[in-house]
């Protein structure tokens, strides 16, 4: 739900699968320092780059209704 928790999930992922950030990095094309970045920053993520780390880590995003909306909140629901 936060950028902190995607973090510490792609960081976790990745330390599970015995990958260092620049082995991570050479798999998604990007160098070790970008990836040091992006895990302590996810927030700066491309949603192409999240997927291209999802992937590589052997994980899916799911996109998912949570429910009705609070009261007052101006979403409305969309079906695709």
């Amino acid at each position: 739900r936060t950028n902190q928790q995607l973090g510490q999930l792609l960081v976790g992922r990745r330390k599970a699968l015995g990958l260092s950030q620049e082995a991570l990095g050479v798999k998604v094309g990007i160098s070790q320092k970008r990836q040091s970045g992006l895990e302590r920053q996810p927030g700066r993520l491309t949603v192409d780059r999240l997927l291209g780390l999802l992937a590589a880590l052997g994980l899916e995003l799911v996109v998912q209704d949570r429910g009705p909306a609070p009261r007052g909140d101006s979403v409305r629901k969309t079906e695709w």
